[in-house]
């Protein structure tokens, strides 16, 4: 098959492109703008360019269908955060009906705050802890509000063109509920569990804490930093760091370092970033909650502490694990363990190849 990612979250196209070529099938990864890459990750292409200029701005408006029309058709065209390749004003969503037309099918995996996700569609947006915080401390959620009246309805005109809709964690299950032609299905994130080298938290007298927010308000730092304060009150046996602002490559060599990882207080799932610091061998403190559990009953199997967003109940849960450091090695090896069986790339490529093979069986 001839694939097209489109986007980039948190490297799950990377990931999802490496283990689609492993599997045999010819992938291009492109991005919808060249700004240097998301957290530095490569791309095979740029759809457009950034810039605030006029130049620019014609640019972004022009360039893109001189570059789709180089193409020769793809089966696939999957996209993350948001269903268009095209970031101009006036020609965002026309590459959806050109795909169409030359034949691809359309695929759309709910992972994070785009249009048709968690801020574009649930009523009780404005009750969420994570939206709140992150709409008032971080410069992504602060833009929220524009989008919502900017390009909402003009994204649900284009959703009857997609024929897949899947998601990997409960939050962004409501997306479903948009894509009415779709097939929809749950498939969990892919990570390149391979590259990830293995080096084990240890027993040893002080822990080191990292957290590591690529937005605070969403991650609830503040919230983290507050738990911080009432562990030092309980023990003064642990180290504490905030690491961000990182490329990928020297964020994984830093996490080496640590020994627990807490990720986010918000969310009723885990993350990418849970993920790959669990391939790591480091205990996890995020999302996962009964209700995640329900929606992927595997998750239950992750050894993932759930991470409340009380810092009084997060530093008890910190200082209970600080106590039981004899056991951090066997958690981490149970841990990468748990990466590789149900979230490693190739497998997880394998199951959108399945799911798209049976609807190209179903059109022949």
């Amino acid at each position: 098959m001839k694939i097209l990612l489109v986007n980039e979250a948190s490297g799950l196209n990377l990931s999802l492109k490496k283990g689609l070529t492993r599997l045999g099938h010819n992938v291009v990864h492109a991005n919808s703008v060249d700004g240097g890459g998301v957290q530095q990750r490569p791309f095979d292409f740029y759809f457009g360019n950034p810039g605030s200029s006029m130049y620019s701005k014609i640019k972004r408006n022009i360039l893109p269908f001189w570059k789709v029309l180089r193409f020769s058709s793809f089966d696939i065209v999957h996209f993350v955060l948001g269903i268009t390749s095209f970031s101009g004003r006036f020609i965002r969503y026309k590459d959806l009906r050109f795909f169409k037309r030359n034949g691809s099918l359309l695929s759309y995996y709910g992972v994070g705050c785009d249009e048709l996700s968690l801020l574009r569609v649930r009523p009780d947006v404005d009750s969420l802890p994570c939206c709140q915080s992150c709409m008032v401390t971080d410069a992504l959620g602060r833009g929220c509000a524009e989008h919502i009246l900017g390009w909402r309805s003009k994204a649900l005109a284009y959703l009857d063109l997609f024929d897949f809709c899947t998601t990997p964690v409960c939050e962004y299950d409501h997306c479903h509920l948009l894509f009415k032609n779709a097939k929809h299905a749950r498939i969990p994130f892919p990570i390149s569990v391979s590259e990830i080298e293995f080096v084990p938290a240890k027993p040893k007298k002080s822990p080191l804490i990292i957290h590591s927010p690529t937005r605070r308000g969403f991650k609830g730092t503040h919230i983290i930093l507050a738990a911080m304060e009432r562990l030092k009150e309980r023990t003064k046996d642990f180290e504490f760091r905030i690491v961000e602002g990182l490329a990928y490559g020297q964020y994984l060599r830093t996490m080496k370092d640590a020994d627990i990882y807490v990720d986010q207080v918000f969310g009723e799932s885990f993350g990418v970033a849970a993920l790959e610091n669990l391939a790591v061998g480091k205990i996890v403190l995020s999302g996962n909650s009964s209700k995640a559990q329900r929606y992927m009953p595997f998750y239950c199997e992750a050894p993932i502490f759930d991470a409340s967003p009380d810092p009084e109940s997060l530093a008890e849960t910190l200082f209970a694990l600080l106590q039981r450091k004899d056991e951090f090695e066997a958690l981490a090896v149970k841990g990468r363990k748990y990466v590789e069986t149900y979230h490693d790339h190739v497998k997880i490529a394998q199951q959108f190849l399945d799911m798209w093979h049976a609807k190209q069986k179903e059109s022949r």
